[in-house]
């Protein structure tokens, strides 16, 4: 007997929202590792106290989505709670990408073509790897890069 269609939706969104969640770590350490890079790097052209406060926006998002990712694998859910969990990945994926986005809002060094330019290179690249990384749900691509 073949499974029905309801059971076999939520057990394709169970297993999109595992590969999301164990990717959650490698993500997180790429996220800090350059958000403190580019921060260090524009301090000078942008202030101090705007890359702090972008920084700890950043870093608050990465802690929620850490919190997120700690407390799915302690619960271990089962398929029924798939939905749930995938609101929360598509929810947290999308702070994370607009704290990135606010980096050509807050951050922009309107008189350093150097550092307009390196914005635009680690922005691509943050995207580039979200896609990768964000794959098993089109929903959370378009929730970071969009």
């Amino acid at each position: 007997m073949l499974p029905d269609h309801d059971s076999l939706g939520l057990r394709l969104l169970a297993d999109k929202t595992e590969l999301l969640y164990r990717a959650v770590p490698q993500s997180l350490f790429i996220v800090v590792v350059s958000a403190l890079l580019l921060g260090y790097v524009l301090v000078p052209d942008v202030g101090q106290g705007i890359v702090m406060l972008w920084l700890s926006l950043v870093m608050a998002v990465s802690a929620v989505r850490y919190f997120f990712c700690w407390a799915y694998r302690k619960a271990e859910p089962g398929m029924e709670a798939a939905p749930r969990w995938a609101f929360y990945i598509k929810l947290t994926t999308l702070a994370s990408g607009i704290s990135w986005g606010l980096v050509s809002i807050l951050l922009f060094p309107q008189h350093s073509l150097v550092h307009q330019a390196m914005i635009g290179f680690v922005l691509a690249g943050m995207s580039s790897g979200a896609v990768t990384m964000l794959a098993p749900m089109f929903e959370t691509i378009l929730a970071y890069v969009a």
